[in-house]
């Protein structure tokens, strides 16, 4: 057939390779359970956790009562615990090291405030060296 166009037609088998992604799921920092191995973590811990339990409501519905009991051990856990310090690689530092590396860095913005405005440099350059030995 003849239609009296310059154009050709043409005809491809085009395959195409779909790319899996690797979609990691982010995980929620965890709660600093090393706590509850000092006694006064664990008793208030545990007062109130039964202060929530005891709050919550008898329902029938399975999925309303374990949304309630999930949000008491959480809400629970987030106030009295708290949330983990560090990345995964840094769950070793101990808590004393972490309130150290909090203190030199306090320190240090002390320390470029004070070359900025030229006030008490040398007493705070001094308790910085100190504090990084």
């Amino acid at each position: 057939m003849d239609i009296g166009s310059d154009h050709y037609l043409i005809v491809a088998d085009v395959k195409v390779k779909l790319k899996s992604r690797c979609m990691t799921k982010k995980s929620a920092s965890q709660y600093d359970t090393r706590k509850l191995l000092n006694t006064q973590f664990f008793t208030s811990y545990n007062i109130e956790l039964s202060n929530r339990f005891s709050a919550l409501q008898d329902t029938d519905d399975t999925q309303n009562t374990w949304l309630n009991f999930q949000k008491a051990v959480t809400g629970a856990a987030q106030t009295i615990l708290g949330r983990r310090r560090g990345k995964k690689k840094e769950r070793w530092i101990t808590d004393s090291t972490w309130n150290a590396i909090d203190g030199r860095k306090a320190l240090k913005k002390l320390k470029l405030q004070a070359e900025s405005t030229g006030r008490d440099v040398e007493t705070i350059k001094v308790k910085y060296k100190e504090k990084d030995k």
